[in-house]
């Protein structure tokens, strides 16, 4: 009901905010301070978990950014391997949930 308030005042489709993303939220996140009124508190994703959400999500296909949003993580993290990105996804999500694909694209990105 909020997001449809802010739509409405904003001038967006009542759509724009949607709960897809909650299949790749994990009990182990990170969340840092970022803004913090009398009113409201709002949290941010660590740059880490942001990782381990873009991987445990990754989408392929040229209409997708998941592989630039990935490559720019692992820059910011200063991640050089594929096994330690690998590990820095495993802190969040269980191995069973990280599919063989994200796991390819991780070593081809930091093979090169």
């Amino acid at each position: 009901e909020a997001a449809a308030r802010v739509a409405d005042r904003v001038g967006v489709p009542r759509t724009w905010l949607n709960d897809g993303v909650k299949a790749f939220l994990s009990p182990r996140g990170d969340f840092d301070p970022f803004l913090e009124l009398s009113n409201l508190r709002v949290m941010v994703a660590t740059p880490e978990y942001l990782l381990a959400m873009k991987c445990a999500a990754l989408r392929l296909g040229e209409e997708f950014r998941d592989l630039d949003d990935i490559r720019f993580l692992l820059r910011y993290l200063n991640i050089t391997q594929a096994e330690e990105a690998l590990a820095v996804v495993l802190q969040y999500f269980d191995e069973a949930q990280i599919l063989p694909k994200t796991r390819f694209a991780l070593e081809e990105i930091l093979a090169g």
